[in-house]
């Protein structure tokens, strides 16, 4: 009993230290972080209070028990919405999610009753056999809900899985990190779900007295012992939030949606790529040979990633997700030139399979080729031509002012994908999308700052006309941009 004590009171305090990590740090990278965290922090003092109670450690100072630093409601409210950040973050809306958030806050402050209970009439609740009416509430009403509310998360979060599953599969959307972050939420629920419904039976248990009076603090252990290896897991497998994302690949109609390998190497028309099921290039045409300048002695039983990035390697091996439909996908995909350059291309891809279903090999029809860069480092003329496209935008049309613009609607100004646009904008800007187009709001905010035209105007005014779409938002670009305040930075041009 005293290692599961131990156990218990080691998962309790790491739990704390990650929540609190999270908390602090996680949440910058993502918002599911802040929810993972407050529920780590509070399931690890829940951890580490058990663990006083089993040890009678604290006994006399019992009002540390009553402190409202636990709520049993908090974590289950937490990884709530933990889930739907990460499945869907509009699944519900303002006034849902404020009735969820008042149930913990609600229990606060009957927790705060129980406390001022305790302080004033010097009377354990916990302990006195009178069934006072604050106890009757904390049973019936916290902790009922909290089982209700646990139990609805379960079930509405895994049909919440299965349609995500289900759009992904009908779609054909797969990826392998939409796959493992589907497969880590399953089970991350099941082990939940076990949890929870220890921890009901528990509760009725002990409430009813069914079992005797030692029933409790039996079973307790093994069932906080469960909780702290659920815990220890969840804080590993959460070091990489999952994050549930589409592949590139999207279904195109074409003539001939089966094609034999032997089709493919007939194929003259288009640079083609074969390769097995692990990726190694079997095959390469003379288009092809011609456009990356190797021979098919170096291409020849070696990797695909000696022609496209690591990121595109990936790209292919998620096609065996999408192999029992055996349809054909599109993409593109960069392909790299033996002497350094590099080309943006689209990709056609076909999968076959043997009699037993197995994906046999990937075979791949390049065109549309646009050279991106040279080893000399200079800009090519698609470069250039996209470069003076962008500055146009950005100066001429100023469409940066649209407070809704995203990289998905710049991308199709440009007529490009949305990946393509990320990259060309690193490579000739040398930031990302989102911090260009708020360079470009903070100099047109500067600019009105100056122009008499504006002089009338509210600081939010200004900041709303040049595309921000909330004070919070102007504030915090502005400052991380100038290092100022806009009042301060205003105060400073009118001296």
């Amino acid at each position: 009993m005293k290692l599961l004590s131990l156990l218990i009171f080691a998962a309790g305090f790491q739990s704390i230290l990650f929540g609190l990590y999270l908390l602090f740090f996680g949440f910058k990278k993502k918002k599911a972080n802040l929810y993972l965290g407050i529920f780590m922090v509070q399931i690890g003092v829940d951890l580490v209070f058990s663990f006083f109670q089993l040890e009678k450690i604290l006994y006399e100072y019992r009002i540390v028990f009553y402190i409202p630093i636990y709520l049993v409601t908090l974590p289950t409210t937490a990884i709530s919405f933990y889930f739907i950040e990460i499945i869907n973050p509009k699944a519900i809306s303002t006034k849902i999610r404020f009735m969820i958030w008042s149930i913990p806050i609600l229990e606060f402050v009957l927790m705060l009753t129980i406390l001022f209970q305790y302080v004033i009439y010097d009377d354990d609740l916990w302990l006195n056999t009178k069934f006072y009416w604050v106890k009757f509430i904390y049973f019936v009403g916290v902790q009922g809900i909290n089982l209700i509310l646990g139990f609805v998360i379960i079930f509405s979060t895994y049909f919440l899985l299965k349609r995500k599953s289900d759009y992904f599969k009908n779609n054909n959307l797969w990826s392998g990190d939409a796959i493992k972050s589907i497969h880590w939420l399953q089970l991350f629920l099941i082990g939940y779900f076990i949890f929870h419904l220890s921890w009901s039976i528990l509760v009725s248990f002990d409430v009813m007295k069914i079992g005797g009076f030692n029933f409790y603090d039996n079973v307790v252990p093994y069932v906080y012992t469960f909780a702290a290896l659920l815990t220890y897991w969840i804080s590993f497998k959460s070091i990489q939030i999952p994050k549930i994302v589409a592949s590139p690949w999207t279904t195109f109609e074409a003539p001939n949606q089966r094609k034999t390998i032997l089709e493919a190497i007939q194929e003259k028309e288009k640079p083609v790529l074969i390769t097995n099921a692990d990726s190694m290039i079997l095959y390469a045409n003379q288009k092809l040979m011609d456009t990356v300048k190797y021979t098919f002695r170096e291409l020849e039983n070696n990797v695909v990633s000696t022609i496209v990035y690591d990121e595109d390697e990936n790209n292919i091996i998620n096609l065996n997700l999408l192999a029992y439909k055996n349809n054909s996908m599109k993409s593109e995909f960069i392909i790299k030139e033996k002497n350094g350059s590099e080309y943006l291309s689209e990709v056609e891809a076909f999968i076959t399979n043997n009699k037993q279903g197995a994906t046999t090999s990937f075979i791949f029809y390049f065109s549309n080729f646009k050279l991106l860069s040279t080893p000399e480092n200079t800009l090519s003329e698609y470069q250039k031509l996209l470069q003076t496209k962008i500055e146009k935008l950005l100066l001429e049309q100023k469409i940066y002012k649209d407070p809704n613009l995203s990289l998905a609607s710049f991308s199709s100004l440009l007529d490009i994908s949305t990946r393509y646009t990320s990259m060309i904008v690193k490579a000739l800007f040398n930031k990302n999308f989102r911090d260009l187009i708020n360079e470009s709001r903070v100099k047109e905010v500067k600019e009105m700052l100056e122009s008499p035209e504006y002089k009338n105007y509210s600081l939010l005014s200004i900041g709303l006309e040049a595309g921000f779409n909330s004070k919070s938002a102007f504030h915090s670009v502005f400052k991380k941009h100038t290092g100022l305040t806009p009042l301060k930075y205003q105060s400073q041009k009118t001296r």
